[in-house]
């Protein structure tokens, strides 16, 4: 038993103490996100779509359906993954006052931040949530959380 084994420990524990602190979000705040968030990367999309047809001087381009889902999907994994990933927060988290962390309540990262978001293209993925259950998608298979802040 060393005083590096100690540290350990006490890492250890303090992380599992902050993790029961952390105070899950309701359903209720998690719809307010996805609903400020959907609105966020919309938004995005839609100026990269007018940057396109003024750039380009013709709208051929936003008439291709692969090209519009492409270009929304991007958004939207730019969206979450940067904002996720560097902050922690979203929009519609800021909004809401939470946050995404971690099983051990620490921020959660690019690559975490990154499955995140490829997760949310998992059909009706949005919408577990509604089951009160916290099974969703994104976190069940990152093993993340959206917390209240504190």
């Amino acid at each position: 038993y060393t005083m590096e084994t100690q540290t350990s420990l006490d890492d250890g524990m303090l992380q599992q103490h902050l993790a029961a602190e952390a105070i899950p979000a309701s359903g209720g705040k998690r719809f307010a996100n996805m609903i400020v968030d959907t609105i966020c990367y919309y938004l995005a999309a839609i100026l990269v779509f007018m940057l396109i047809v003024f750039a380009g001087g013709s709208d051929e381009l936003v008439d291709n359906n692969l090209v519009v889902y492409l270009i929304s999907f991007s958004c939207m994994f730019l969206y979450y993954t940067l904002m996720e990933g560097l902050t922690g927060k979203t929009i519609g988290k800021l909004v809401t006052r939470t946050h995404v962390v971690d099983s051990s309540g620490q921020k959660i990262g690019l690559s975490k931040a990154a499955t995140r978001s490829l997760c949310r293209l998992i059909p009706f993925e949005a919408f577990s949530f509604l089951g009160g259950s916290r099974n969703e998608s994104h976190e069940t298979i990152t093993v993340t959380s959206v917390v209240l802040d504190r």
